[in-house]
């Protein structure tokens, strides 16, 4: 019986495939489609790199990527449904108003602490962020993808629509951990060889739990990855 490849082996052999599907032109842009390329090539970037034996003391470090990629399938797969012009219409926009929102966050913090640093900004940016904002939920309106008083939707009801609510559930409840303040995770780094535990001495280090995070990491951004190709077989 053959022995089964190793998934580093089975990602190298991918590669070519997916040089080839990530290239996009800005010539006429489907601003929809260049995401989904974007996405493919995170994504299949992140499960390759996992795949490496010598990620495993850093695997603490690369577990919260994978909410990343999950939010990214979510997303993607709730505006699939939208007309062509509409949803790369939508990914402009809410790729505007991050820029313009960064661009202000960034000057407002040099202003602050490194007031005599040139920071490249527009200088009417608080106007052109809230124009932005108002077009943004003007468009989620228009094509109902919020209800109520909301004025953008949230990853939990694009998840929703997108029939994905059980793997969002899954994958935050797995990987907020590491992006918030968690006791849990912060105490469990503490290992200690001592036969009485209680009075031992720990020592703490994320590297207590490498080998978990590493499988962990592998199987579920391999489960991410072969769920974009499935949702998006036609593209």
């Amino acid at each position: 019986m053959p022995r089964p490849k190793s998934l580093s082996r089975i990602y190298k052999g991918l590669r070519p495939h997916i040089e080839e599907v990530t290239k996009a032109t800005m010539i006429n842009p489907d601003f929809y489609e260049i995401s989904l390329r974007a996405a493919l090539a995170k994504s299949f970037d992140f499960n390759e790199h996992v795949a490496k034996k010598s990620t495993i003391g850093h695997s603490f470090y690369l577990t919260a990527t994978l909410r990343g990629v999950c939010e990214d399938l979510i997303a993607l797969t709730s505006f699939h449904h939208l007309p062509k012009d509409e949803r790369s219409k939508l990914i402009q926009n809410i790729q505007l108003l991050s820029c313009f929102e960064g661009m202000k966050t960034q000057e407002d913090f040099f202003q602050k602490n490194r007031p005599w640093q040139t920071v490249p900004c527009y200088k009417d940016i608080d106007d052109l962020v809230q124009d932005k904002k108002t077009e943004l939920v003007d468009l989620y309106k228009e094509l109902k993808l919020v209800v109520g008083k909301q004025k953008s939707p949230r990853v939990k009801d694009l998840a929703e629509r997108a029939g994905l609510l059980a793997l969002y559930e899954f994958i935050y409840s797995a990987t907020s951990r590491w992006v918030h303040f968690n006791p849990h995770v912060l105490l469990r780094m503490g290992w200690t060889k001592d036969v009485d535990f209680l009075s031992g001495i720990y020592t703490f280090s994320p590297s207590h739990f490498s080998v978990y995070y590493f499988a962990f990491n592998q199987y579920y951004g391999a489960y991410l990855f072969k769920l974009f190709y499935d949702t998006f077989a036609s593209e």
